[in-house]
């Protein structure tokens, strides 16, 4: 279906991007209906059904509402494509965690009741680990990792620059990893792969 004909041309992206930010769903919508296809593209590549495509791009809609506070003026278009390619492979993976559910009585549901299990393991490891970092080591692992954030907007949140914020984050995976029984980790990992 080609929607080409309710997309509005006469704002940037940038200006889309305020008239979310002001709480305006029409700026949300605009800015997915410009981008859609580059969300339905990257989405088959890795989804392949229709239907999974269809649930994607939904999710890309909320995900672009709730994460549009943090992006910083610049190049919406790389942001946002960036974004997807990460957002499509952990829709896939929970997918493919969903569908084990529906096969409980079979291999794959006793395969996904491990996998549970043993993610959950991991996690707690990982809270373990970031509960003894100190709070910028935590704040930065968590805008890296958890909110994405790429080292200059890192930088533009801790009112730093990038030369502290990479070093501050090397600092941090150091200091994490020395929190970790890789032993323990690697076996998990085996586990739930």
């Amino acid at each position: 279906m080609t929607v080409s004909y309710l997309v509005d041309d006469s704002m940037s992206d940038n200006e889309l991007v305020k008239v979310a930010k002001e709480g305006d769903m029409s700026g949300v919508a605009q800015l997915y209906l410009r981008y859609r296809t580059d969300i339905r593209s990257i989405g088959f590549k890795v989804l392949r059904k229709e239907e999974d495509v269809e649930d994607f791009e939904m999710d890309m809609v909320l995900r672009l509402h709730e994460k549009i506070d943090i992006y910083k003026e610049g190049n919406f278009g790389a942001w946002y494509k960036s974004m997807i390619r990460r957002s499509v492979l952990n829709f896939k993976r929970y997918e493919n965690l969903r569908v084990g559910e529906e096969y409980e009585d079979g291999v794959f549901g006793v395969r996904n009741t491990e996998y549970l299990v043993n993610r959950n393991k991991l996690g707690e490891i990982v809270r373990n680990a970031m509960s003894n970092l100190s709070d910028s080591k935590r704040e930065v692992l968590k805008l890296r990792f958890w909110e994405e954030m790429s080292y200059k907007e890192i930088a533009d949140r801790m009112d730093s620059n990038v030369i502290i914020v990479t070093s501050l984050l090397h600092r941090a995976k150091k200091s994490f990893r020395s929190y970790l029984d890789e032993d323990v980790v690697r076996e998990l990992l085996c586990e739930v792969n």
